[in-house]
């Protein structure tokens, strides 16, 4: 016997209803304006991260077309829970609610404090299963805290290799680009665990066409594997500012081809690789330029992480600093926000950092924050942090905290003074030589003032050592030391009972093993040695080719 609860309702048709209801359909129809798909659906802002933020046009046809290509690419379906996080001055809450409702999704509002005080519980409380997030923000979640997360996908800042071991293994991780003036997505790349993708990769663009393109000359593409502009073509590109034509033509081009099309110069370098994908370089206009070398800050902020145990979160970025002749000079400089305040002092203390990265990507000053700042869109606030550190780093305390202790370390200090652009007193005690200004001249130079005070320096020591404070401290009087021709002598008379342990440690430890099979013997270099030799290395990257590697071909 079947329940009554069980039971289908009873519904009845009355056909003059529903004749009556169609008709009211038609008329209210009727009524409607068509809607020209280019027309402005909303005005969004940009995050103001390359200047002034701009009022941003977006038509019908790009947000329709970024919603469907997100939804389809980017795994954003009905069956998910979306974290709102960003907020709604900008354009990525577009994505966060308007591209998540038109999928049927479930769009998750943390309160205001949530929000700021603890973003990885509020995800996790809501039971959030896809979130959009910055890269800064992204480090602040705990995936214990978040176990139902199923897709993340990281925007508006570069991707780092600490978020892809922590999340690629455990969720689908996405990195996209995101410019606000190709409606919040254009790029999509999937990041695999595993993979040979690196976390600059940001795929291909699933709503328009992407173009290299010389960044002198835009009418001229670049051949694969060269670094270019990257310029957007298609229907996911904004209509222009919002009563701005001249900033809308600045950045407008012209269709490949002579079709007709909008087209955006991002002002973003790239690279393609051969499978088409895209890298992304960061913007033309910041690229930084110490000595004139182009450091890659994310290694270096990948670098500190891994070899500082105590640090929790460090941006680095280019700061302009006054010389003593008024100029400025540009430095790199790394904010760091250790786990406690207390392990500060640690910091310094964990080398490693001169053995994995070439001396001109080596900070000159490590600053220490209690938490990194962010702005409003969640990225890193550099504005506030290159302000800051202006500040600090001109200041009276900051000059008496780097103040050289000992004797000796005042007179290299003072050595110092006369081949680099800082005063004494402004020389930061664990600063390296070359990231402050210093060369192989001046090194030299400095070498050369140390033996006329009687103190024994030489260039291998600069190059050895790098940190200020460390080179102060190999400096002695001349009186207490052998002669350069004896330690040379002695060394060369090493046997060869004992020439791989003398070997095994004055070979550097990030000497590749294929070529310190190779080496037969180590001697101490002269100055000038050291200098040309240090000079010719830099300029060259060793790379372990495979058997299978057509040697005529690549010849």
């Amino acid at each position: 016997m079947v329940g009554n609860d069980l039971l289908l309702p009873e519904v009845i048709f009355d056909p003059e209803v529903i004749i009556d209801v169609s008709k009211s359909t038609r008329d209210a129809l009727a009524g409607l304006a068509e809607i020209d798909m280019d027309t402005p659906a909303c005005v969004v802002f940009s995050s103001g991260s390359t200047g002034l933020p701009k009022a941003i046009q977006l038509p019908h046809r790009a947000l329709s077309t970024s919603a469907y290509h997100l939804s389809t690419t980017g795994h954003l379906s009905q069956c998910f829970r979306v974290f709102h996080f960003a907020s709604f001055a900008f354009d990525l809450p577009i994505g966060e609610l308007l591209f998540s409702l038109s999928a049927g999704a479930t769009v998750c509002l943390p309160t205001e404090e949530e929000r700021r005080a603890n973003p990885s519980k509020a995800a996790g409380d809501l039971g959030v299963t896809w979130a959009l997030l910055t890269p800064s923000v992204i480090g602040l979640l705990d995936p214990e805290e978040v176990p139902t997360l199923r897709v993340l996908a990281s925007a508006g800042e570069q991707l780092t290799t600490q978020i892809v071991e922590r999340w690629a293994g455990r969720v689908s991780l996405f990195n996209m680009y995101a410019p606000a003036e190709c409606t919040v997505i254009s790029h999509i790349s999937r990041i695999l665990p595993g993979a040979d993708t690196p976390p600059a990769c940001i795929g291909r663009s699933p709503g328009a066409v992407s173009w290299v393109a010389s960044h002198n000359n835009h009418d001229k593409l670049v051949s694969i594997g060269t670094i270019g502009e990257l310029l957007v073509e298609g229907p996911v590109v904004s209509s222009g500012y919002f009563g701005d034509a001249g900033k809308t033509d600045a950045i407008r081009g012209e269709a490949q081809g002579g079709k007709i099309g909008r087209v955006y110069k991002t002002g973003d370098l790239v690279r393609q690789r051969e499978d088409g994908t895209l890298l992304s370089l960061g913007r033309k206009d910041d690229q930084i330029k110490l000595h004139g070398q182009r450091p890659e800050v994310e290694e270096v902020e990948h670098s500190i992480t891994l070899l500082c145990s105590s640090v929790r979160k460090v941006a680095v970025d280019c700061v302009k600093i006054t010389e003593k002749g008024g100029g400025k000079r540009a430095f790199l400089v790394a904010f760091v926000a250790p786990h406690e305040f207390e392990d500060w002092g640690e910091v310094g203390k964990e080398g490693g950092l001169e053995d994995t990265l070439p001396s001109y990507m080596l900070p000159s000053y490590f600053l220490p924050f209690l938490n990194i700042p962010l702005s409003l869109s969640g990225k890193v606030n550099r504005k506030l942090l290159r302000e800051e550190s202006t500040t600090l780093l001109g200041s009276q305390d900051h000059r008496e905290k780097y103040q050289f202790r000992t004797r000796t370390a005042r007179e290299q200090a003072r050595d110092g003074e006369q081949v680099l652009p800082l005063d004494a007193a402004r020389l930061p005690i664990n600063g390296n030589f070359f990231g402050i200004g210093g060369d192989s001249i001046s090194a030299m130079r400095v070498a050369a003032l140390a033996r006329r005070k009687g103190l024994r320096l030489g260039v291998a020591e600069i190059f050895k050592h790098q940190i200020l404070s460390q080179i102060a401290a190999s400096c002695y009087p001349e009186s207490n030391t052998n002669s350069t021709s004896r330690d040379l002598s002695e060394s060369s008379s090493t046997t060869d009972s004992n020439s791989e342990k003398a070997l095994g440690c004055e070979l550097p430890p990030g000497l590749p093993q294929e070529v310190a099979q190779q080496v037969e013997l180590a001697l101490p270099a002269t100055d000038f040695q050291t200098m040309m030799l240090y000079n010719f290395y830099s300029r060259y990257l060793w790379v372990s080719l495979p058997d299978t590697i057509n040697t005529k071909r690549l010849q």
